[in-house]
């Protein structure tokens, strides 16, 4: 299982896919850094709207992709019809681009959207509530946050070995609990 997007604002209408590095040369290309688990969309993108913040509700502008270029890992270059030079393109630094979450690409299987996730009901194997997951983690290892009805926050790895199952339909996800996996 893996999530996509590191974007976790719940209901936001974008779905952030880079982070603006900064200008490249001098005819206003963008150095941005993938954000997406899946960086190869970001060379079929036609439009992007950028952000201020990843978790921004309303866009500051929408640019038009003129070409893109991988550079090299998680760096691509962007060419915007909108951005005619190095002056323009420094203006974006430290901003981010994103696309409507209507026209966000579909998933392969046991891949999800982070806050399609989000206010999910958790339960156990057994069928013992154990909350509502209330925020994720994403680094080497996708982390759940799940809080408990008392209030108690359980780190969960997100993992097919202890969350065999995320039922997209019920809004529910199932806890495999080994020991001492809610004593964290």
């Amino acid at each position: 299982m893996e999530l996509l997007s590191k974007s976790a604002a719940r209901n936001n209408t974008f779905l952030t896919l880079g982070k603006v590095l900064g200008p490249h040369g001098i005819k206003g290309a963008l150095k941005i850094f993938s954000l997406n688990d899946f960086p190869e969309h970001l060379l079929a993108l036609e439009r992007v709207f950028v952000l201020a913040d990843p978790d921004a509700e309303t866009a500051q502008r929408e640019l038009t992709v003129e070409h893109v270029q991988h550079l090299k890992g998680n760096v691509f270059m962007f060419f915007f019809e909108e951005i005619a030079d190095r002056n323009e393109a420094e203006s974006f630094s430290k901003c981010f681009i994103a696309i409507p979450k209507a026209e966000a690409p579909e998933l392969p299987e046991d891949t999800f959207y982070i806050d399609d996730l989000l206010g999910f009901a958790v339960y156990d194997t057994a069928g013992q509530h154990l909350g509502e997951l209330t925020q994720m983690v994403q680094n080497q290892q996708d982390l759940l946050i799940v809080t408990s009805p008392d209030g108690k926050e359980h780190w969960i790895p997100f993992v097919e070995e202890l969350v065999p199952e995320v039922q997209l339909a019920d809004k529910r996800i199932i806890v495999k609990v080994i020991e001492g996996l809610l004593d964290l």
